[in-house]
């Protein structure tokens, strides 16, 4: 069994129609947010998700800021791709953004996990990045495995059995611009399963 777990699409149909393959040999699919934004694909990447079978999809604060029309604590250049979106969006895929999940938890072949955007504590809005003093507190939560999005950087800390796990961005990558990042998780038990980090060129 495989999981793939991805985030940050940010609108760039074109670089999420590279994970194709590994979406249909997956058996879940987790998305942590952030479906719109930098890009004018928003439609197209919406209506994509929306055929997946066995796919959680969680919001992420750009998906908060068109939804809320909350431009007031952003720059200008994300404020701009807010009100293009605004005017580009189907009624049908803002519903569907309205009602995604902030944080999800969830048990699949007895591996718990634990999903949002930004981090458990702020679910939309909260960097953890590498140098974090967070992850002790992280590694007591009663999860095997957290994930999270949001940094555009992919990380991964593991403590005993426990993972906390940024798979990176799809549509727009900061660690390695030229690189589509996400992960694989197989899944047998916490005694074999591996995660695979995966990049391909945008």
């Amino acid at each position: 069994m495989q999981i793939l777990i991805a985030s940050d699409i940010h609108a760039n149909f074109s670089a999420l129609q590279k994970l194709e393959k590994d979406i249909i040999q997956s058996d879940y699919i987790f998305f942590l947010g952030d479906f719109i934004g930098y890009n004018p694909e928003a439609n197209e990447v919406i209506n994509y998700v929306k055929t997946l079978d066995n796919c959680y999809c969680l919001m992420g604060n750009h998906d908060y800021y068109l939804i809320h029309n909350d431009t007031n604590s952003v720059n200008d250049r994300v404020r701009q791709w807010i009100q293009y979106t605004q005017k580009i969006i189907s009624p049908e895929n803002l519903n569907w953004l309205k009602n995604l999940p902030t944080q999800l938890s969830l048990t699949i072949h007895s591996i718990k996990f634990l999903l949002q955007h930004g981090s458990p504590e702020n679910p939309l809005f909260e960097y953890i990045y590498p140098d974090s003093k967070k992850f002790n507190a992280l590694f007591e939560l009663n999860y095997d495995i957290i994930c999270m999005g949001h940094t555009h950087h992919y990380l991964q800390k593991e403590k005993g059995k426990k993972i906390i796990l940024n798979p990176g961005s799809v549509g727009q990558p900061r660690d390695d611009r030229t690189q589509i990042s996400y992960c694989i998780y197989h899944l047998h038990n916490l005694e074999t399963n591996r995660i695979e980090h995966k990049k391909i060129a945008l």
